[in-house]
């Protein structure tokens, strides 16, 4: 199977390419490990999408900022690709999962911690037997069980130029991180 995870296009920031989002980061990670051909690309328009066209899934995520992009993006797909499964996780979803569920855009949608779940979604696709809802129960006991998210998946260039006016102080670019 190839797995793809798309950063939702999002022509109303300034810079796409500043940053890295790191929850498909985890999540092509978590299915890398087990042998699953996993790409993570950023395009900047939903046309982009016809570069896709030789998956077997797409994976998008979004906060409720991102949710009409991904709409835009399914539909997309849908119309010139409809064999494609569609999966959509991230907080919109998660909140929104029974509003969601009613549309055919998304063939499941990923509630709650995606890496506790999306290794089940992507097996039940391979066997057919693909649930509209998959939703973790909790939060993680052991968060040695979550690998480092694998940033050889990321295409192309991130992070640079990221202080006021273009300044550099660094020469290696920047790197995203989760702490709490």
């Amino acid at each position: 199977m190839k797995i793809i995870f798309v950063e939702t296009p999002s022509p109303w920031l300034v810079r796409q390419d500043m940053h890295v989002a790191l929850g498909p980061l985890y999540l092509a990670t978590v299915l890398k490990r087990e042998g699953y051909e996993v790409r993570l690309v950023r395009p900047t328009r939903k046309e982009d999408f016809v570069n896709f066209q030789d998956a077997d899934i797409i994976c998008m995520s979004g906060t409720t900022l991102e949710y009409p992009m991904n709409t835009e993006c399914a539909m997309w797909t849908r119309k010139h690709s409809p064999d494609i499964k569609i999966f959509l996780g991230g907080t919109h979803a998660t909140a929104m999962y029974q509003d969601i569920s009613e549309s055919n855009l998304f063939d499941a949608i990923g509630v709650g911690e995606g890496e506790f779940i999306i290794l089940d979604m992507v097996r039940d696709a391979e066997k057919g037997k693909l649930k509209k809802i998959y939703s973790c129960n909790g939060f993680a006991k052991n968060l040695d069980a979550i690998p480092f998210p694998d940033r050889t998946l990321i295409e192309g260039s991130y992070g640079r130029d990221i202080f006021a006016y273009r300044k550099s102080y660094i020469s290696s670019g920047s790197e995203s991180l989760i702490t709490s």
